[in-house]
């Protein structure tokens, strides 16, 4: 699991929600079904976040893939530190996946 802090900066238009809604949400050249679900689930994760988004890795393979692919049409500091943020996440143990044999 990745941990990847939501950032607002005042003054901005630009938040982690919105531009990891944008890449999540479109494929420039589409996407398969299987795609489609992985998709749904890290915007379902998007907007359950409220101070970090949470995916598993699978989820966040997706997302790195669809921002290194999505073609951006603004450069602005801000939306790129967003991006460093995603491409830098954390790994974090997930509570439901903790190995019963560590359980004391």
């Amino acid at each position: 699991m990745k941990i990847i802090p939501v950032r607002v900066k005042e003054g901005s238009p630009f938040t982690t929600v919105s531009i990891l809604r944008e890449a999540a949400g479109g494929a420039p050249n589409g996407m398969t079904v299987a795609q489609m679900r992985s998709r749904i689930r890290i915007l379902d994760a998007i907007d359950s976040g409220k101070d970090e988004i949470r995916l598993e890795d699978a989820e966040y393979s997706t997302l790195v893939d669809a921002i290194n692919g999505m073609p951006w049409v603004r450069a602005d500091r801000h939306i790129l530190q967003i991006i460093d943020d995603v491409l830098s996440a954390k790994a974090v143990s997930s509570p439901e996946h903790k190995d019963p044999a560590s359980a004391t």
